[in-house]
């Protein structure tokens, strides 16, 4: 057998609802130079009976004889994989037909690239397209690079890397990152200086399951996402995000206190000013931060006012008209509204 030039891998645990969509839309993808790994994570449904169902020799079905768990699997598959690329899939989730295809032409075209990022759309348990896009807005590798420890804003299960990239690092098999181990490989992997590249088109369905681990592990997912990005800040020789901010940008609301978003603002205009005093960082990179600066800030508010109590939501209000200025700059605006024009082009 000819060594194919991707190895997709697929865990699958418990999966029968969606997995036969989710690996037909990986078997007919427009590239077909691929392997297909999926991994039973010692599933007690009728998993393996929908895998063997399949004839193709593109399938690698794999068995562990007992779970082992999400990042174990993971990385058992990685030492499999024989592809020149890696693409992640999970169980639940739909591949655009174009996807991987897209995903190469990235590689070949931009000379150091690492990672290839998608923008994906939510779908709910029936299928159906949610309007609140997970990843609406994206920026270029450098600003991705600089940000990622406050947001993780790339895809796990649309990813693209190189193989030997994976292999070198590995998901970190230990409790601290259990359910956030892409956002720590994905930060290790940017810090030491691997480049990332989003396409700009939704290429991925990403179903968010009632049960699923963002929504029924979310609070644990946040505190630790907060002890790695306070020590990632330190090891950058930053000292300046409060715990309140950071627990603002991560997602997890302490308070709705108008004074968290003065702070959020003169926190990361701190941070912005730091970083483009000790790396050099282009036009565009500079463009994108502060970009993602005022996006972020302006979701804050969006998400205190929904939140909020009346005085609260006064108090946001307040804010927003003493930065109006700096929230309806022209490039701020054009940008938002590209960003968004995508999002509306697949509703």
């Amino acid at each position: 057998m000819c060594k194919p030039l991707i190895s997709v891998l697929m865990p699958v645990y418990n999966a029968s609802l969606y997995l036969k969509e989710a690996i037909d839309s990986v078997l007919n993808q427009s590239e077909s130079n691929f392997e297909l790994i999926l991994i039973n994570d010692g599933s007690s449904d009728n998993s393996e009976e929908i895998i063997l169902s399949y004839v193709d020799s593109r399938i690698r079905y794999i068995k562990n004889e007992t779970n082992l768990g999400l990042i174990k699997s993971l990385n058992k598959g990685i030492e499999l994989a024989r592809g020149e690329f890696i693409a992640r899939m999970d169980s639940d989730d739909i591949s655009l037909p174009n996807r991987f295809k897209e995903q190469l032409e990235v590689f070949r075209t931009y000379i150091g690239i690492d990672i290839v990022n998608v923008k994906t759309l939510l779908i709910d348990d029936s299928g159906t397209k949610i309007s609140d896009n997970r990843s609406t807005i994206q920026v270029g590798f450098e600003a991705i690079r600089l940000i990622q420890c406050f947001k993780n804003m790339i895809s796990h299960p649309g990813v693209m890397v190189k193989t030997d990239l994976m292999k070198s690092y590995l998901y970190r098999d230990v409790e601290s990152v259990e359910y956030i181990e892409d956002y720590d490989i994905w930060l290790r992997m940017l810090t030491d200086g691997h480049m990332c590249y989003t396409i700009e088109k939704v290429l991925l369905y990403y179903r968010l399951s009632t049960d699923g681990i963002n929504r029924t592990k979310s609070k644990i997912q946040h505190e630790r996402m907060f002890v790695i990005c306070q020590q990632h800040l330190v090891f950058c020789g930053f000292s300046g995000i409060s715990d309140a901010v950071l627990w603002n940008l991560l997602g997890e609301n302490k308070s709705y206190s108008s004074s968290i978003l003065y702070s959020t603002y003169n926190e990361l205009t701190a941070y912005k000013k730091f970083i483009l005093n000790k790396i050099p960082v282009s036009q565009q990179g500079q463009v994108d931060l502060e970009f993602w600066i005022r996006y972020r800030i302006f979701s804050i508010c969006g998400r205190f006012i929904k939140k909020g109590n009346y005085i609260e939501k006064i108090g946001v209000l307040i804010f927003l008209l003493r930065k109006i200025k700096w929230f309806l700059m022209p490039q701020f605006i054009k940008k938002l509204s590209s960003s968004l024009s995508v999002k509306n082009s697949v509703n």
